[in-house]
């Protein structure tokens, strides 16, 4: 009898550990599978935002390559907008573009004509609007200012720094910047203009270094940050030059039965004004400023442009009366366009 009970009491309790551990199991299952979702979400969030941020960025880009029209072809392409401070919604009017700009991505420019150009406003109403800044003289400012030409890479003689600094790597024109979860250290309700409140570690304190990671305190930081390069820039900017020049020198080819503009024939040659008969530079004296020829129409408090010889090169096939030559921008030397008359523009080269 007492054989029996024992055997009882020892079942009993093999059933009990059963069951605790089929428990056990099962509240880490519902555990684990509820990490997962968590982990699934956020992993859906951060891809989410990154690709806001490449839709920013690319409107970003069209911007600027849009610029001249934007504006009435008056300042040229090249120019982003200036950022919102305000947290209206909208960039400001001007901004000083002798230092880096930092703001609010502004969700829409406001043209001219009444229309809006729409940048990215996914995150506004949650107060997660991205951020943005701009390197000097990239972006658009009312007043017409001199040394424009350093957007170009051979500003050597200009006034530095030209770029914004992405971990320590140079030559960034502008960043978007995505703000994580509040920290414990910010306070947003309180300061939703203040950058400090929304970007981490060491993230717009000096206007033109910027990270992607904190090393000092990993914790403090979950900012997303992308950049534009000069070289992405140039290939958008570079087209539009290139398409505003085409349409200029096809007027001339017109009247002179297929042939571009010219000289003696040397593919090479990185003049615009050694040409024989009608010299190249000379086609844009009646067009908008950021075409002319500095030497053409010397407008001293106009130095924007993307003219020959400051801001590119032509060279026409060395083939005479031809209508094909290839235009260059000034320090891309692996970047060029080719020009077709009666056909289109070929790109070679994806960086400067």
């Amino acid at each position: 009898m007492k054989t029996s009970t024992t055997s009882k009491a020892s079942q009993q309790g093999v059933i009990f550990l059963a069951l605790v551990l089929v428990l056990f199991v099962a509240g880490s299952t519902v555990a684990i599978s509820a990490l997962n979702n968590r982990q699934s979400r956020e992993l859906q969030e951060r891809a989410e935002v990154r690709y806001q941020m490449g839709l920013a960025k690319a409107a970003l880009l069209s911007y600027a390559a849009s610029s001249a029209q934007l504006y009435d072809n008056e300042r040229g392409p090249g120019f982003f907008p200036c950022p919102d401070t305000g947290n209206d919604g909208e960039p400001e009017g001007g901004c000083n573009s002798n230092t880096a700009v930092l703001g609010r991505l502004p969700e829409y420019q406001v043209l001219p004509d009444n229309r809006r150009f729409y940048i990215n406003d996914t995150y506004a109403n949650v107060d997660g609007q991205f951020w943005y800044v701009v390197a000097p003289r990239y972006v658009y400012d009312t007043a017409t200012t001199t040394n424009r030409r350093s957007r170009l890479r051979t500003a050597a003689t200009y006034a530095a720094p030209y770029w914004l600094n992405l971990d320590g790597k140079s030559e960034y024109v502008a960043l978007i910047i995505a703000p994580g979860n509040e920290l414990t250290t910010q306070s947003r309700r309180t300061g939703p203009t203040n950058y400090a409140n929304y970007l981490d570690g060491l993230n717009g304190a000096s206007g033109f270094n910027y990270y992607t990671s904190y090393d000092s305190n990993p914790e403090l930081f979950n900012d997303e940050v992308i950049g534009i390069t000069l070289d992405e820039y140039m290939l958008h900017v570079g087209t539009a030059v290139a398409r505003e020049v085409k349409a200029v020198i096809d007027v001339f080819a017109a009247g002179s039965f297929g042939a571009y503009p010219g000289d003696s024939g040397a593919i090479n040659s990185v003049s615009c004004s050694a040409f024989t008969g009608t010299t190249f530079s000379n086609l844009f004296d009646n067009q908008a400023a950021w075409l002319r020829d500095n030497s053409l129409n010397n407008n001293g408090n106009n130095n924007e442009r993307w003219s020959c010889p400051s801001g590119m090169w032509w060279n026409r096939d060395a083939s005479p009366n031809t209508g094909v030559g290839v235009l260059k921008l000034n320090g891309c030397d692996n970047l060029s366009f080719t020009l077709t008359f009666g056909g289109g523009i070929t790109r070679t080269g994806t960086r400067c």
